[in-house]
């Protein structure tokens, strides 16, 4: 089910986050999520919130994303600005994210600020009343940073073709290049008759036409191997055990200075004009967090021009306009990107299915 349309003269340049306004910012743990059409708010200087989140004692903060462990690095520079706040973060997504959200709210026992998922998740949260939004209309945002009903969003990742520099002398540089008969048996995949980061890149490139029709029967014959999640295929390629890998630059920038020799080919050369596949993904904060304050500066926080340099440095994009991309990459503003499609799960129900007999 779709939320509800935001209305109430908001701007394009809403960014997800939690919260209250900042008077009542200490919340009240007893009370049920509202599912209130009021899910905005806003926030004044971020020195104030700071100091109301000291003056209501929160010193900590509880963080649910898949980037969890990845953005460790990005927690310190925050706390660097903020030292009086520490962010406790769990590395959770998706289908795990949503049934532990589920029951923090059905127990009332809340333990969670701040969530970031993808888009797939933003409505299911929004109707379940469990999250509120962050008014970051003083923000000019990249195209790709605004959602529908003009939620916007802080950060996202690309998709490229990571390679073994010692095995790929002259690396592929467009997806069809991964049918290269020479690849055969040599391509790190997640496995895409499940839902995941690198289903949705194949199922947003198959719905803009940036690969043909036979294309995927044509990449299940060059015998992938499977790998469990997008934080393993460097580690496979970089011990040689595949020579070719897809996935996302922030996992390509964890694992470079461990993984053997690595190279990554981003952007990604396609057969039609729709641009990259970006990945999204909306920070938000429950309706019954914890530490209401704490949560709101880290969220508003990200939109600022140290946050967005702090993300690019961890190998994702910055999706505020003008913000860097990761070292060796273009910037946000120099990216073509795909739209954000209205119903990512709509996509990957059809796609997880068509591709079960490719490679199930």
């Amino acid at each position: 089910m779709r939320f509800r349309a935001i209305s109430r003269g908001l701007q394009l340049g809403v960014a997800l986050v939690l919260a209250s306004t900042l008077v009542a910012a200490c919340g009240d743990d007893d009370k049920e999520a509202s599912g209130s059409d009021d899910l905005m708010f806003t926030v004044g200087s971020l020195d104030e919130l700071y100091q109301a989140a000291k003056d209501n004692g929160e010193d900590e903060l509880v963080f649910y994303s898949i980037l969890a462990e990845a953005w460790k690095p990005l927690f310190d520079k925050f706390t660097e600005t903020y030292p009086d706040i520490t962010i406790k973060s769990e590395a959770i997504c998706c289908a795990d994210q949503y049934t532990k959200l589920q029951q923090e709210f059905a127990t009332k026992q809340h333990t969670v600020d701040v969530v970031m998922a993808g888009p797939q998740q933003i409505d299911q949260y929004a109707d379940s009343g469990w999250v509120e939004f962050y008014d970051a209309s003083q923000y000019d945002m990249a195209d790709i940073g605004v959602l529908h009903d003009g939620i916007t969003m802080a950060n996202g990742t690309g998709f490229g073709i990571v390679y073994n520099t010692d095995g790929v002398s002259e690396p592929p540089t467009s997806w069809d290049d991964l049918l290269d008969p020479q690849y055969k048996g040599k391509i790190a995949l997640q496995d895409l008759t499940k839902v995941s980061g690198t289903e949705a890149l194949y199922s947003n490139l198959s719905e803009n036409g940036e690969i043909s029709g036979d294309h995927m029967a044509k990449l299940a014959a060059q015998e992938p191997k499977i790998v469990a999640s997008s934080t393993e295929y460097p580690q496979v390629v970089g011990a040689g055990e595949a020579m070719i890998g897809v996935g996302m630059p922030i996992s390509f920038y964890q694992a470079v200075k461990s993984s053997g020799p690595l190279g990554m080919v981003f952007p990604v050369e396609g057969n039609a004009d729709s641009g990259q596949f970006m990945a999204p993904q909306a920070t938000m904060l429950s309706t019954q967090a914890p530490h209401p304050n704490a949560g709101k500066l880290f969220i508003a926080w990200l939109y600022t021009p140290e946050g967005q340099e702090a993300i690019a440095a961890r190998g994702d994009y910055g999706l505020v306009s003008g913000s860097p991309g990761p070292e060796g990459f273009p910037g946000i503003d120099d990216l073509t990107a795909m739209p954000v499609p209205e119903d990512q799960s709509a996509l990957d129900e059809k796609y997880t299915a068509e591709w079960k007999p490719l490679f199930g």
